[in-house]
């Protein structure tokens, strides 16, 4: 199948491959940015390698670039495609489409609109609630899912409004993202004290994650009007995520699915729900002593764990 690309086929600039910092040598020989049009929008997509296709699905508050260190190695054995999500670094930020069952379908017709008909998954984050949508929508089509750091609403129990200072130091932006525009409101021209405190307080450490990264992250949100919305419009989607997964917690996904979590982080919080959507059959690792943004604080941890398990779809199998 040929690829329908947009009439602007290598975007430049800002958060592209060609407009971002300290990327591994080589990096833009192999890898190239694209938009493609898929589900009614346009969506940024940095593509690379060859072999059997990895989708990469970026989480919050990130874009492709959180899996810069991880992809020329997968780029090796893997044709790796990284796409910035809805609302998110280069792609388009429309009002509405951030629930499970959209956003889902938005990186399926992706897929397809690149010519992959099946594929295995590696999602980290909001990635995770995208991937649970096309794995649910479309099972038949996903060969692995290697899913890191995120809690699904609606799969387990819902945490407490009031529990634990810990709990809530981790969690509290999830009620907060999923206010009205008052948040917007409240974090508009005060971006680097909102987001430089989301990535030291949910890392290992408070200066663990390069300072150019995070930069690098904030700076993507505050270059459109639209851009911290569409951070915000996936939280403000939580009732339908949790109305989704209700539904379909219960229609097991049986394609081979390993958790890996950050021991300083989520640590075993994404397994649980994966343990049930997979009745059982998931398998876990835990990055001991690592924070939420694993790819960022970890990157060579996390690709020792994961290139085990592609290994069989790398061959085939």
């Amino acid at each position: 199948m040929s690829t329908r690309i947009s009439s602007i086929d290598s975007p430049s600039g800002l958060g592209s491959v060609t407009g971002v910092p300290h990327l591994p040598a080589g990096f833009t020989d192999t890898f190239t940015s694209r938009f493609v049009d898929a589900n009614g929008i346009q969506l940024h997509v940095v593509i690379g390698g060859s072999g059997p296709a990895l989708i990469l699905i970026p989480g919050w508050p990130q874009t492709w670039y959180a899996w810069r260190a991880l992809m020329p190695a997968l780029a090796e054995h893997f044709t790796v495609i990284a796409p910035d999500i809805r609302g998110f670094g280069l792609s388009d930020k429309p009002d509405t489409g951030y629930d499970q069952i959209t956003t889902g379908q938005d990186m399926l017709a992706l897929m397809t609109e690149l010519g992959h008909e099946t594929f295995a998954v590696f999602a980290h984050d909001l990635g995770v609630w995208v991937a649970y949508g096309m794995a649910t929508q479309a099972p038949e089509r996903i060969v692995r899912m290697l899913i890191t750091e995120a809690v699904i609403p609606g799969v387990n129990e819902s945490f407490p409004l009031l529990g634990s200072q810990e709990l809530n130091d981790f969690m509290w932006h999830f009620g907060f993202n999923r206010a009205g525009e008052i948040n917007e409101r409240m974090v508009e021209g005060r971006e680097e004290i909102y987001f430089r405190h989301q990535f030291a307080s949910k890392s290992s450490g408070p200066d663990v994650l390069p300072d150019y990264a995070v930069n690098h992250y904030i700076d993507l949100v505050k270059q459109s009007p639209h851009a911290l919305r569409g951070t915000f419009a996936y939280y403000r989607a939580i009732s339908s995520v949790i109305e989704y997964s209700e539904k379909t917690r219960d229609t097991k996904l049986t394609m081979p699915i390993h958790v890996i979590e950050g021991g300083a982080a989520c640590n075993g919080l994404t397994f649980k729900d994966w343990n049930i959507i997979s009745d059982g059959r998931a398998t876990t690792e835990i990055i001991d002593g690592c924070g939420h943004f694993m790819m960022d604080e970890r990157p060579e941890d996390l690709l020792r764990m994961a290139l085990p398990f592609f290994e069989p779809y790398k061959q085939g199998k």
